[in-house]
């Protein structure tokens, strides 16, 4: 049975990779997905609160038939894991050096990218400092 990398496994990865890459596009993969792995982990689990009133919802909505309390802690932990499930793909942490953009550039971004298209690498750097913020909650 294969034990999932500590936080601590995965750095060292890094570090070693970083030390020894040679140029090369699979290096540098490797890599990126090294470090996303990290910000994943560091990030944490995703947690859905479920209680009682949702998983009493559930019921009422596929059944007319009461639900005892045993049965009940047995949706809870079905929604909690359909939910996880659901969220997963969803990214949690932006990785360090990276930005969150839209998908679609806005009007201030694509201005910003035609004021500033000496090299296509300024291009993006305004495009990206001209991006609106996400909120933080």
């Amino acid at each position: 049975m294969m034990n999932n990398l500590s936080i601590e496994d995965i750095k060292d990865q890094i570090r070693i990779l970083e030390e020894t890459a040679v140029p090369g596009e699979s290096d540098a993969f490797a890599l990126r997905a090294l470090r996303e792995l990290l910000a994943l982990r560091e990030a944490g689990p995703i947690t859905h609160p479920v209680n009682d009133d949702m998983a009493l919802a559930f019921c009422h909505a596929i059944s007319d038939s009461s639900v005892g309390s045993d049965e009940l802690e047995d949706v809870k932990t079905g929604l909690r894991a359909a939910l996880a499930n659901y969220a997963a793909p969803q990214l949690r942490a932006v990785p360090p050096g990276w930005v969150m953009v839209p998908v679609e550039p806005t009007d201030e971004m694509t201005e910003a990218m035609y004021r500033h298209h000496i090299t296509p690498r300024n291009a993006l750097k305004a495009a990206i400092a001209a991006a609106p913020k996400p909120e933080v909650k």
